[in-house]
């Protein structure tokens, strides 16, 4: 990411700045503040040719070791900020962090497991933090198990934000009368939050879908739906909000 970033206008010129990524877990490592490894996060910065960055996700080595195939329903490239799964409260702060007036596609990631809601100096955007005027896009992605005070999945307050195919679901706000997404710029396609302690967006748009929230309005009571409904929106646990783990909302994702 940091190498695309610093690539100049002219030697960007027409081409585009993508970047593909396997299958597997994926977290930061060493970049952090203060002394403090929760600080860690996967920077994704403005870049200095002014193109947009587009980061692509669930792709798979083939037998061959050569060639790659895509497939995100399968292949999941699982952005973790807690890879060790002690305690729910060591996740990292923020699992992403987009800088100030960056622009970023996001394409087939599944991002867990972000813990914002004690110490962090930011008490939201556990999943995803967007720094004022960004422009983010988040085409088939997850984000599951974030816990913070506000906006645990995403906190994108000052910021542009798209959102298309996404499921958000069992993450956690402390405070659960605010919304798990918070993005007043906030544009939603087929995207469903589900079971999460918190509210959905209150404007989600005609195509999109909220279930079994603990606040706010949701599209669909789960006694509304009857038994055989209900399935689609239940977990192993039949509970509300972040655990340690993923795969807990059993509908899968959007496509």
């Amino acid at each position: 990411i940091a190498h695309l970033a610093s690539l100049s206008k002219e030697t960007v010129g027409n081409k585009r700045l993508e970047i593909y990524v396997l299958e597997g877990d994926i977290w930061p490592r060493y970049a952090f503040t203060n002394l403090d490894p929760k600080t860690a996060t996967i920077n994704i910065p403005v870049t200095a040719s002014g193109s947009p960055l587009y980061i692509y996700g669930g792709y798979h080595r083939t037998e061959d070791g050569i060639s790659v195939v895509r497939d995100p329903l399968i292949y999941r490239s699982i952005i973790d900020g807690n890879h060790q799964k002690k305690e729910i409260e060591d996740g990292l702060y923020h699992c992403i962090t987009v800088a100030q007036g960056a622009n970023v596609l996001l394409d087939g990631f599944h991002i867990i497991n972000g813990y914002a809601a004690s110490e962090a100096s930011r008490q939201y955007g556990a999943g995803l933090l967007v720094h004022d005027n960004a422009t983010v896009t988040l085409n088939n992605c997850i984000l599951e198990n974030n816990t913070a005070v506000e906006g645990a999945a995403i906190d994108a307050r000052n910021a542009t934000l798209a959102m298309n195919n996404c499921v958000v679901n069992n993450n956690t706000n402390t405070t659960e009368t605010e919304a798990v997404i918070n993005c007043p710029n906030l544009t939603m396609n087929h995207v469903t939050v589900a079971n999460n302690n918190g509210a959905a967006p209150a404007d989600m748009g005609t195509s999109s879908f909220s279930v079994g929230n603990t606040q706010g309005t949701n599209s669909a009571n789960l006694k509304s739906v009857g038994a055989d409904g209900a399935k689609n929106f239940a977990n192993p646990t039949n509970v509300q909000g972040a655990t340690l783990g993923f795969d807990t909302y059993l509908g899968g994702y959007s496509e």
